[in-house]
């Protein structure tokens, strides 16, 4: 048995133990690597070449979804050990004027040039804004910027 064989009849295996989970549901990485608990009654089960490329895509789908859940837990681990430091670095609250308005954000460009067939400009310092002042209740903190998508 080669090892694409070895790697594919554990996917599928996983895929069967915990076909139960919902897709919101996050399962622990020692239940997807020993997937022998209550999967796959025999690893030599003969299956349809349809059914066969059905259960493999489903396997390496909650396999990358797993993986993805299991290492965005680690980032928000790290970044919750750094809470207090990151706290004192990034004061937004300092940026917020006292009636509640968070100033745009500004990209600056130095020494800038276009050059066009007919027209060459340059400049020293171009302003553009990227996000416009508005109004806040509450100042933003940095968990809204580093822990989108991670929760």
């Amino acid at each position: 048995m080669n090892f694409a064989t070895t790697l594919i009849k554990g996917l599928l295996a996983a895929a069967l133990a915990t076909v139960a989970l919902s897709a919101s549901a996050q399962a622990p990485l020692e239940d997807l690597l020993n997937p022998q608990r209550g999967g796959a009654s025999s690893s030599e089960q003969k299956v349809s070449s349809f059914r066969y490329d059905a259960l493999r895509d489903a396997a390496l789908s909650l396999g990358a979804r797993s993986g993805l859940n299991w290492r965005a837990g680690g980032i928000v681990a790290d970044l919750e050990l750094r809470a207090s430091k990151l706290d004192a670095m990034y004061r937004f609250s300092a940026l917020v004027t006292p009636q509640g308005v968070m100033p745009p954000v500004i990209v600056e460009a130095r020494d800038a040039v276009t050059v066009q067939p007919e027209v060459m400009r340059i400049a020293d310092r171009i302003y553009r804004i990227e996000v416009k002042a508005r109004f806040v209740s509450t100042p933003p903190t940095w968990r809204e910027y580093l822990l989108v998508g991670l929760r």
